[in-house]
């Protein structure tokens, strides 16, 4: 599952606490399929006062932006299109745009690796951490 996928990857770790602590690991075992901007653990430290601790932060707007990184369905590097718009699972959309190699979602955060299969989904790294608008 994603939650596997990414709990083998040290570069996950600050995620996967985020997730359990939100309660989200169920969620993202279950059958899905979805599809997860992953920020890496490097993008979560500079984010974080405290990264070795995400329970310091409030695990309902923690939730709200874990779900702002996730899609329902299966959507491979290969199926993202340059002003792809796609609506997150949090219920606001993320758009995407391509310049040559470099994709980014709302003009603001690069995806830095892709295709990263899992057997409920797929994740790409991503070199931000995205913040629904509302």
């Amino acid at each position: 599952t994603i939650v596997d996928v990414a709990s083998a990857d040290e570069n996950f770790s600050i995620l996967v606490d985020a997730v359990v602590y939100t309660g989200l690991a169920e969620t993202l075992s279950s059958a899905g399929p979805f599809t997860v901007f992953a920020p890496t653990n490097d993008v979560w430290t500079k984010a974080l006062t405290n990264p070795d601790d995400i329970t310091v932060l409030d695990a309902d707007t923690l939730k709200e932006i874990l779900l702002y990184h996730t899609v329902s369905g299966t959507y491979t590097a290969a199926d993202i299109t340059d002003g792809l718009t796609l609506t997150t699972v949090q219920g606001e959309t993320i758009e995407f745009s391509i310049d040559g190699d470099v994709v980014m979602i709302n003009d603001d955060v690069m995806i830095t690796g892709t295709d990263i299969l899992a057997s409920n989904g797929v994740i790409h790294t991503i070199d931000g951490i995205l913040f629904p608008q509302a």
